[in-house]
């Protein structure tokens, strides 16, 4: 004869990877020998007049599914100091890892520790009229490159600053498309940002829905400029990438509002990692749940923590291009995520 007990864990935020984060909600756990399923995903209040015989404990800032970094900075490190980096990464979550060197890409894909994508950033765009050959350098390599991938690990192809012609971005776009290959763009050291979205190329290149980063300054001196940027992005569906971290560094504030506004999907990313100075202890310094609480601080009014919350789970997997992790009534409850509530 099997003993259930039930649970109600409470948390100012929580999330279940639909629609809006729930503030001051609870999650019901019912356990059975060693089994253990969510039985409720409700408000507090509710929770104590539906389960009063249920122990109850309140676990900090958030509870919420495996949530997604979606963008950790490696090029330029070796294969050594990457893999000592990535050992310390936070677990459980999803991540989005840059590389511009393909033995580390096939190091990563061949030696998985973390879900996710690896994505190999290509070479630098010649100026040339004729970029043929670069295309089928690309294709060649991510065709190689592909054959390590499995089901824990997606390969994805990073570019910064393209200046492709159409029809050489109606190629790439169509290659990408059949091979299902995740797209990130680089555009943090872009000019004349507005101008460059608007061309018909680019704007070709935003229509399979790739994550962009973009310049810290962006917004900070011309809204025209920053209208004109979300309306390209919400356009296209596309997400942007917010480091805090680098924001933290500029002094600067992301312009989380009017991407809201114009309904432009969110996600967080924890930006470089420091060159010539990777350690496993400064892999926490990308914690996810780290990065949420300097939003906070430095979104202020800007941003809810329900919006946060939703960023680090769904903007994350939306611009992954992978499925946003979710827990209902009956699920078991090994997916959950517990956020204690320290930037520490």
């Amino acid at each position: 004869m099997s003993l259930l007990t039930r649970t109600c864990y409470t948390a100012p935020v929580v999330y279940n990877g639909l629609g809006t984060a729930r503030a001051n909600g609870a999650v019901v756990i019912q356990t059975s020998n060693t089994q253990r399923h969510i039985v409720a995903v409700t408000s507090a209040a509710e929770a104590a007049e539906a389960f009063p015989e249920a122990k109850q404990e309140q676990v900090g800032f958030a509870i919420l599914p495996v949530p997604a970094n979606a963008y950790v900075d490696l090029c330029g490190l070796g294969i050594d100091a990457v893999k000592e980096y990535v050992n310390g990464l936070e677990h459980p979550c999803c991540y989005g890892l840059v590389s511009d060197d393909t033995k580390v890409v096939r190091k990563l894909l061949a030696d998985p520790q973390h879900e996710g994508i690896i994505y190999w950033q290509a070479p630098h765009l010649p100026k040339e009229d004729d970029n043929s050959a670069w295309l089928m350098n690309l294709a060649q390599t991510l065709n190689t490159l592909r054959q390590l991938a499995n089901n824990q690990l997606q390969l994805g192809l990073c570019l910064t600053q393209s200046h492709l012609k159409i029809a050489d971005t109606q190629r790439l776009c169509h290659y990408l498309m059949q091979t299902q290959t995740p797209l990130q763009l680089n555009l943090q050291q872009a000019t004349n940002l507005a101008d460059y979205l608007d061309d018909s190329a680019i704007q070709t290149l935003l229509t399979v829905k790739p994550s962009v980063h973009l310049s810290v300054d962006i917004g900070t001196d011309d809204d025209n400029v920053l209208e004109a940027v979300t309306t390209h992005l919400r356009k296209h569906a596309c997400t942007v990438i917010y480091c805090p971290q680098a924001y933290l560094t500029k002094g600067a504030r992301f312009p989380w509002k009017k991407f809201m506004a114009q309904g432009v999907e969110v996600a967080f990313g924890s930006g470089q990692v420091v060159r010539g100075q990777v350690v496993q202890e400064q892999a926490g310094e990308v914690g996810l749940e780290r990065l949420v609480h300097i939003a906070q601080q430095q979104q202020g009014t800007h941003a809810s923590p329900l919006a946060l919350l939703r960023a680090a789970v769904k903007g994350g997997y939306r611009a992954l291009q992978m499925t946003p992790p979710r827990f209902i009534r009956g699920d078991m409850a090994d997916g959950l995520v517990f956020w204690q509530g320290t930037d520490s």
